[in-house]
């Protein structure tokens, strides 16, 4: 880290440099906050998979054994608005070659062959308002009762927009200590804010999902680049 915060002092001393005779001359300089918070959501993938060589048959059976997770899950108290089946089924291929060498009439002859298997998937992601682990070891059971593999993928927060808040506020602090003990290296002060560039969290499929630490609390950071005018 001290190698990369130098690396980047370097870099942003000699952008100083070379736009001090600019009639606005400006630094850029990176920040970090993070907050701990209480997750209060957890995060479960269920999966199935048929591969018996025939497409239309592995489609019929990936479908017929998502729909019974699904129902189990149901039954177990999940809602409808909770699951979010994946959009379409996805297939993974897997080939391995073997050589069989036999010794016959003092010549060596050798038989190579190979195999192929192919093997549909289809997903659900699917919410659970707790974190509790009797109810997600239940969840989790109901829905590999129903022939499906189902793990945890992360916590969450229901709503993460005091947490994100709090934590670019320090991020965009840390952004200003930064440039402030970059300029006054070089004798000058900051001004206002030009530019300010936000990299917060996991986007995607798995937005807003965390690892739990042992306490319960998920960190949630944000990143951030802030460009400052510089005063003489």
């Amino acid at each position: 880290m001290n190698k990369l915060a130098l690396a980047w002092g370097i870099i942003v001393a000699s952008c100083i440099t070379m736009t001090a005779a600019a009639l606005n001359p400006t630094i850029s300089a990176m920040g970090e906050g993070m907050v701990s918070a209480p997750a209060d959501t957890a995060t479960i993938i269920v999966s199935v998979s048929s591969s018996s060589g025939n497409a239309s048959q592995d489609r019929a059976a990936v479908q017929e054994m998502m729909e019974s997770a699904i129902e189990a899950l149901k039954a177990a108290g999940i809602k409808d608005d909770d699951i979010t089946p994946e959009e379409a089924a996805s297939l993974s291929s897997a080939s391995s070659r073997s050589m069989i060498c036999q010794t016959i009439n003092n010549k060596t002859v050798c038989d190579n062959s190979s195999q192929q298997a192919t093997e549909l998937w289809r997903s659900a992601m699917v919410k659970v308002n707790s974190t509790e682990k009797a109810r997600i070891d239940e969840l989790l059971d109901a829905a590999e009762s129903a022939g499906a593999r189902a793990y945890v993928a992360g916590y969450g927060l229901t709503d993460p927009a005091a947490a994100k808040s709090q934590a670019r506020e320090k991020a965009m602090a840390n952004a200003r200590a930064n440039a402030e003990e970059m300029a006054a290296a070089e004798g000058l002060s900051l001004g206002q804010v030009v530019d300010i560039s936000d990299y917060g969290y996991p986007g995607g499929f798995y937005e807003g999902l965390f690892d739990l630490s042992p306490t319960g609390m998920v960190d949630v950071a944000s990143y951030v680049v802030v460009t400052y005018e510089l005063k003489m």
